[in-house]
C-alpha cells in the first residue's frame, strides 16, 4: 500500500489513488486512507509539491476501495467511492478546486 512520506504524515492510503489533471494544469489526488475516509490532496501550482496533508472529506470508517472522480466542464470534480456499508456514495465540490464539498449522498 501507499505509505506516508514523513514522519507525522497521513496514514496508509488502502487502495489506489485517483488522479485528475486540472485545467490549470495542476493535479489533484484523491484516495481512501487506512482508517476509512475519503481525502484529497493537490498541488498549488503545475509541476509543484503537493499540499503537505490530505484533506479530509469525509468522515473515518465509511469508505473502501478506490474512488472514482469526474472532472467537470466547470472545473468542478464529484467523486465516488463504495460505502463500507455496500452502498454506492457520491459528493462534489461547489465551485473548482479549493472548494467546499457537498455532503455525502447515496446514489
Amino acid at each position: 500500500p501507499w505509505q506516508q512520506t514523513t514522519p507525522g504524515g497521513a496514514m496508509a492510503v488502502t487502495g489506489d489513488p485517483e488522479v485528475v489533471l486540472r485545467p490549470d494544469g495542476t493535479l489533484g489526488t484523491y484516495a481512501v486512507l487506512a482508517d476509512g475516509s475519503v481525502n484529497g490532496l493537490g498541488q498549488k501550482k503545475p509541476g509543484g509539491n503537493f499540499d503537505a496533508a490530505w484533506q479530509r472529506l469525509s468522515e473515518a470508517g465509511r469508505f473502501v476501495g478506490r474512488p472514482s472522480i469526474v472532472q467537470f466542464p466547470d472545473h468542478t470534480v464529484s467523486i465516488y467511492v463504495r460505502g463500507t456499508d455496500g452502498a454506492f456514495w457520491a459528493t462534489g465540490n461547489k465551485s473548482g478546486p479549493g472548494s467546499d464539498f457537498k455532503p455525502w449522498q447515496q446514489v
